[in-house]
């Protein structure tokens, strides 16, 4: 069992990337070429259990679909496995079977460079669930370090200042202890951010805010200038950061932006991040 990435791997591995940012997955061409043309270089891709449990065949042929999708537009994938949406589902899976179905994901693409990381929970105990997910993080955790895959892993934990709820305070105290990379979710303000950023490097790895704007915050945020406050705080300190989907988030339904100093600021930031890696 290879346990943890050592501190030195993971910034080696991160060190070598340009910087990370993307959007979640749509199966939208049209949608993922904008997203290669603003510059994103990663794609957020959710992977459903009871998919898998259902049709194991249809499931892997369909991921396998969506891998050379996202890897034609010149991005790679962050494959999301266990979510706190497991636990909320009626007569949902234990956590063996959850760690059996991940294994066999991670198995087939360990060596897979279409696979950019492995977000194996996301929220880590969150969304007012009453079943203690760290067995669940146990056994992922587990059967990630036997696998043994080329891409690093994380965990998404909830946060808005980089500090957990009490009530969820044992799983992410377990995610940010053993994940390769420290992984959060925050959509907060500049400085609940900014204080995010600093308590989560107390870890002394690098962070990944997996999902700090949604589809339904886009307007808010728009309205608050967070956006053009956010995504520079990210480039800066170079945090890993996806957003959600493009079209029902700062993008129109007819693939114009909402908001031209947004997509000016995309592409701005992106491109000097590349030509910054290029030096």
């Amino acid at each position: 069992m290879s346990g943890q990435w050592s501190r030195e791997r993971i910034w080696d591995w991160y060190d070598r990337k340009p910087w990370i940012r993307g959007c979640d997955f749509s199966e939208s061409e049209e949608e993922l070429k904008l997203a290669e043309d603003a510059g994103f270089n990663a794609v957020r891709l959710n992977l459903e259990y009871a998919e898998w449990k259902e049709n194991r065949r249809s499931f892997m042929e369909r991921l396998e679909k969506h891998l050379g999708l996202i890897h034609g537009y010149g991005m790679g994938a962050l494959l999301i496995l266990g979510r706190d949406e497991l636990l909320l589902k009626e007569n949902f899976p234990d956590a063996g079977a959850v760690s059996r179905w991940a294994g066999e994901i991670m198995q087939k693409y360990r060596q897979d460079d279409r696979v950019l990381a492995w977000n194996l929970w996301e929220t880590s105990g969150g969304n007012g669930i009453e079943t203690n997910p760290v067995p669940y993080l146990r056994h992922l955790y587990e059967t990630a370090w036997e696998v043994n895959p080329i891409q690093p892993n994380t965990s998404a934990v909830m946060t808005v200042t980089g500090k957990p709820e009490k009530r969820f305070a044992e799983a992410a105290e377990y995610a940010w202890k053993n994940s390769d990379m420290t992984g959060c979710q925050s959509a907060g303000t500049y400085l609940e951010n900014v204080m995010a950023i600093w308590n989560l490097k107390v870890w002394g790895r690098p962070v990944v805010n997996t999902r700090w704007l949604t589809g339904t915050e886009s307007g808010r945020m728009g309205e608050k200038g967070l956006f053009l406050e956010l995504f520079p705080l990210f480039f800066l300190e170079k945090i890993g950061c996806f957003n959600g989907r493009l079209i029902p988030g700062f993008y129109g339904s007819d693939l114009k932006p909402r908001d031209i100093r947004e997509a000016e600021l995309i592409c701005q930031l992106c491109r000097m991040a590349d030509q910054e890696k290029e030096l």
